[in-house]
Parts: structure tokens; sequence; C-alpha cells
């Protein structure tokens, strides 16, 4: 008897172990549920859409406004709440099913009402597009760039915010005017800018034998968040030309090389061949340059690292030679072709 106690003692925690498991695995297996998503037409005539059923977590596309209508208004969607204070969703936008059922309340613009399109052209000079009086609701062909321009920009259209970080639109886009004013922002996209570099680069007392290349400047530093490659791309920009100024004053007799040098790829671009310089504090005003592909010069949308690199040395044993590089400037110049 003691034996068969003992026995169950030690199988019965198992079989609740496999039971809970199962249990569980069960419970996991189930199906998630679907939920209703209906539609109302929150006072218009006509049939609203018809309702919908998705499982939770998964998505519907929301439909338009079928025979749905209301006189003096314009179907803006879809919303939460009946009075237009919950949350909007676009005809055609992907909605996520929530855990319960949901009522979607069509929502309607007042087109009696008009409300103003003001225009800024951001900076720009020449002539400001005028504002319009708009029905809500109704549309209006935004404007393109022609009148207007700001210098080393391209006009890339409009947006919401001046800092080009609101709701862009595009120049010759559909506008669609909501019950309040708005004021549209031109929208540039740098092509050329012109940067100067502070500071001396010092080489220090030379040896006869040349150093290996080492850095003057990592160019890409100055120029990677003004560039937007994306917008430059979709206006056909292809090429850029990079064009790096400075003086040289040398003591002494020097010998030296100068590159610019693509880092990420471990490609020259250009190369100065070497140029033997002599004086005591006498200055030399060079430069170096090249026109590249755009697509050398950036990885899946993000620049480079480049440098200028130099390599140097003196040219007399005996003699002292030393040198700096000074008075620095990089232009950059995004272009077609």
């Amino acid at each position: 008897m003691f034996g068969k106690i003992k026995w169950l003692a030690l199988i019965l925690p198992v079989l609740f172990f496999i039971t809970c498991t199962l249990g569980e695995d069960l419970e996991s297996r189930k199906d998630p549920g679907t939920v209703t998503v209906t539609f109302n037409a929150n006072g218009s005539s006509g049939s609203p859409p018809a309702t919908q059923t998705g499982n939770i977590g998964a998505s519907i596309t929301l439909p338009n406004s079928g025979s749905l209508t209301k006189e003096n208004h314009a179907f803006g969607g879809w919303n939460t709440n009946a009075g237009g204070m919950g949350t909007n969703y676009s005809a055609g936008e992907s909605f996520n099913v929530p855990k319960e059922n949901i009522t979607l309340f069509a929502r309607w613009i007042d087109t009696s009402t008009t409300h103003r399109v003001i225009f800024d052209i951001n900076n720009g000079i020449g002539t400001t597009p005028p504002m319009q009086m708009v029905k809500d609701g109704s549309s209006i062909i935004l404007p393109n760039g022609t009148g207007f321009s700001q210098s080393g920009h391209i006009f890339f259209g409009w947006n919401t915010q001046a800092d080009g970080r609101g709701i862009d639109y595009s120049a010759g886009a559909s506008f669609i005017m909501q019950p309040n004013d708005i004021t549209l922002y031109a929208k540039w996209v740098l092509t050329y800018k012109d940067y100067p570099i502070e500071g001396t680069f010092t080489s220090g007392g030379l040896g006869t034998s040349y150093t290996g290349f080492n850095r003057i400047n990592n160019i890409s530093d100055l120029y990677k968040d003004d560039f937007d490659i994306a917008s430059l791309k979709l206006e056909g920009y292809t090429k850029v030309k990079l064009k790096y100024n400075y003086t040289i004053t040398v003591w002494g007799d020097i010998e030296y090389q100068l590159k610019l040098h693509n880092v990420t790829k471990n490609k020259t671009f250009v190369s100065k061949s070497s140029e033997k310089l002599n004086g005591d504090n006498k200055s030399f005003s060079r430069d170096i340059e090249c026109t590249i592909n755009l697509s050398e010069l950036e990885t899946s949308q993000t620049f480079d690292t480049l440098e200028i690199q130099s390599s140097y040395r003196k040219q007399k044993l005996l003699w002292g030679g030393d040198f700096k590089i000074l008075n620095r400037r990089l232009v950059v110049t995004f272009s077609k072709q």
C-alpha cells in the first residue's frame, strides 16, 4: 500500500505538468478572434460601405464614400468619433483591426466656407504665387517654381513647415482644402555650397623619406548633413564636382603629394603629382579638383568618408624643412551631367 502511494506521489505532478502544458498550447492555438468594423453615414444620404470583419491585429483597407453624399459637404475620410474629435483616417488607408468592434464615422467637410492657401517662397527671390481662397473640401493645383528661385538650390515642391520637416506636396499636385487657413513653404534642395575650413595643418619637422599619406581634412564631414541624396537623384542629378583650395607655406626645401581619397571604398579620385617647394616662410596658392559620379560618393544614400591626404618629406638631409596648409576651402557642386 505504501508503495502505491509513493508511486502516485511521483506520477501526479508529472500528469499535472503535461495537462497544463497541453492546455497552454491549445490556448495559444485558438483563433485570435474576429472584430467587426462598421461604417456610419454620419448624417449623409445614401448607403454606407459594407461592414468588414478581420482578425485582431490584421489590417483592412478603408473604403471610400461609395454612394454617400451630403449637401454642401465633401467626403474627408473616416473618424472614430461622430463629431470628428477622434482619429482621422483616409479612404484607401490601411487600418489595423483593434481588439473590440468599432464604428468609423464618415467625415464631412463643409464646402460652403472658404479658407486661404498662402504660399511662402522661403528665402527665395522672385514673385511669390498669389494667395488663393478655396472652398473647404475643394481642390487646387499647386504652383510650380516658375518666377522664383534660390541661389545654389533647386525647387522641390511645397511643405507645411519652413524647415521642410512637415508634409510634402509636389508642384502640380492636387491639394484638397481643409477647414483652416494654411501656409505652404517652398522646399529647396541644396546643389552648391562653398565651405571655408578653419584651422591650420602643420607638418612638423620632416625627414628625407616620404611619410605615409596623412589626413589633412575629412571633407565629407563638411557637407554630409547638407545635401539630400534621394531628392537630388529624383531630380536627375548624377555628377558631383569637388574643388579644394589651399595655401601652403614652406620653410626650407620640401616635397609633397596630395590626393582626394574615398576612405569607405578605398579609392583615390584624384592625386596631385609630387611638387617641390622651397622658401623661408613663403606661401603658394594651390587647388585640387575632380568631377565624379554621385554613385561613387555614396553608399545606400549615405555619403562615404572622403579625405584630403598628403605624403611629404624634406629634400635635403642637413637642411630644415616643414610646412603649413591653411586658408582652405571646399566647393561642392552637383550637376545633371
